[in-house]
């Protein structure tokens, strides 16, 4: 924007990351690995246009320690990754006109996976994982005549596993894996509101996301052109996803999203790179009431074409040009409203390595196109809205190397 009707209005903010890890050898066969991390965020805004302030914190710990057992089997070379992945966070906001907001997720997850070589070409693949997420929600009641407080917790506990194979045959490779998967809601995902009386809810009762999932793949190098393709079908269960009538996200009836993955490259000189990717993407409930139809806000084709050049000391180009296509509006469950437009964008990049310093920027959506990657249809309204995506922006960063 170049201009503001709220001047004095401003945010700001501030924090920092920790992550300290260490690699240490036990023995020849074994090896620890681990990451310990605290992370904290502040954020501040006085909206002086509205009369409201606000202060938001997040803090966030993990820890995530793993295991490396080279260990063989029989005559074969093998090696198994035993971890745990644990994570504790919460966060605070405050405003001064609006009610008091808090929540807390805790996710503690362990997991194998082990990859053993049948022989030179042939390998195989075996995982497991193990997850408990514990999640709450407060928001603080305005006057007690008018909302009262809200309070929410849920704990949920999934399991998955995966089995593939591949082979790699020099200038070629093929694979194939089964397996299953699933997904907590966000945090986020749990707030909504009740669309009589606009109080707050607490979605406790959405289940977590679950599903198969089969693929079959493959990629060859050719000289300077390489390329990968892939073909997929996941049949999911209550796939979380926001229900505009309800404001609230919701577990859908059971869905399938299956497609196909292309990607190419073509080393046209040794400094000049062009790689092309296309995306087909079928999304559709398997039953229900919206048995066949479309999945809302996912576009069957999606694509991408990218020139890269490296001139060393005179720095590194690319320009990208990506495109999407058609999907239905949000909310658009039966599949009976137009169409939301597909829409192509251009971005410029360049990188500059003046040892010790780097400088890159970015000139993003660069002819400043205007289109909506989010839109939704209103049955309140019986009209369409838009999240608007970001007009031509320029950004330009530079790091310091003390080594």
């Amino acid at each position: 924007p170049r201009a503001s009707a709220s001047p004095d209005d401003w945010q700001k903010r501030d924090g920092y990351r920790l992550r300290p890890g260490v690699k240490l050898p036990l023995t020849d066969a074994l090896t620890l690995e681990a990451e310990a991390s605290s992370e904290r965020e502040d954020q501040h805004a006085d909206y002086v246009s509205f009369g409201s302030r606000s202060d938001r914190s997040k803090d966030m710990l993990s820890f995530t320690p793993r295991l490396r057992w080279r260990h063989g089997f029989g005559g074969l070379a093998s090696e198994t990754v035993f971890g745990l992945d644990h994570y504790d966070g919460d966060v605070d906001a405050r405003y001064t006109t609006a009610p008091r907001q808090s929540a807390e997720q805790t996710s503690t997850a362990a997991y194998f996976q082990n990859t053993t070589s049948l022989t030179e070409a042939w390998a195989v693949t075996l995982g497991g994982r193990s997850q408990r997420m514990a999640q709450s929600a407060h928001q603080d009641a305005y006057a007690p005549w008018f909302s009262p407080a809200m309070d929410g917790s849920a704990t949920r506990r999934r399991n998955a596993w995966d089995l593939g194979a591949s082979y790699n045959g020099g200038h070629w490779r093929a694979y194939g894996k089964i397996g299953t998967t699933f997904r907590f809601a966000n945090t986020d995902e749990l707030f909504g509101f009740n669309p009589l009386t606009g109080n707050p809810t607490f979605a406790g009762n959405l289940k977590p996301q679950t599903g198969t999932l089969g693929e079959i793949g493959g990629s060859f190098n050719a000289g300077p052109v390489t390329g990968r393709a892939a073909l997929y079908r996941m049949n999911l269960e209550d796939e979380i996803a926001y229900d505009g009538a309800l404001f609230s996200n919701v577990n859908l009836d059971k869905t399938r999203r299956q497609g196909l993955e292309l990607e190419g490259d073509w080393r046209i000189v040794p400094s000049v790179l062009a790689r092309l990717t296309y995306t087909y993407t079928d999304a559709t409930f398997r039953e229900g009431m919206y048995d066949g139809k479309q999945i809302p806000l996912v576009p069957h084709n999606k694509a991408s074409a990218r020139l890269s050049w490296d001139g060393n000391a005179l720095g590194t180009y690319t320009a990208v040009v990506n495109y999407v296509g058609q999907q239905y509006y949000s909310g658009d469950f039966s599949n009976v409203q137009n169409k939301m437009s597909g829409y192509t964008t251009a971005d410029f990049m360049a990188g500059w390595n003046f040892k010790p310093w780097s400088i890159s920027a970015r000139l993003l959506n660069a002819f400043d196109k205007k289109y909506s990657p989010y839109a939704g249809y209103s049955t309140f309204r019986s009209d369409y809205y838009y999240y608007p995506a970001d007009g031509r922006t320029f950004l330009m960063t530079a790091s310091y190397n003390f080594r």
